[in-house]
């Protein structure tokens, strides 16, 4: 790395105006802080997401295709308890991971989820 670039992600060398005594938190750690902030929030509002998703897929499935016909007997279509239960399913593992909002396989899990 340059002297520049080092430069860059370090800072300016020590001087009087930026001791530690007088900055007591790096940029490191503000910078760590914010992006753990970030990913919380991501996290939490990902799973309120799965939630309002795994309703509007119950939602479609009972408005598009509620009942299967064959000849003049009606039965409840397979996409309705899909839906409630395999939806269910998915959506319970990014909830489940909500427990540890701001970790790395939350972020996974829920990626995974949106496949």
């Amino acid at each position: 790395m340059s002297q520049m670039a080092a430069a860059l992600v370090d800072g300016p060398a020590p001087d009087a105006t930026t001791s530690p005594a007088r900055h007591p938190r790096t940029h490191r750690e503000l910078l760590a802080e914010s992006l753990h902030t970030v990913h919380t929030r991501t996290d939490r509002m990902f799973a309120w997401l799965m939630l309002v998703q795994w309703l509007a897929g119950i939602a479609a499935a009972l408005w598009l295709s509620p009942r299967t016909w064959l000849g003049a007997s009606s039965a409840l279509h397979l996409h309705v308890p899909a839906a409630v239960f395999l939806g269910g399913l998915i959506a319970a593992f990014v909830a489940d991971d909500v427990l540890r909002p701001g970790a790395v396989s939350t972020r996974h899990t829920v990626a995974a989820g949106q496949c």
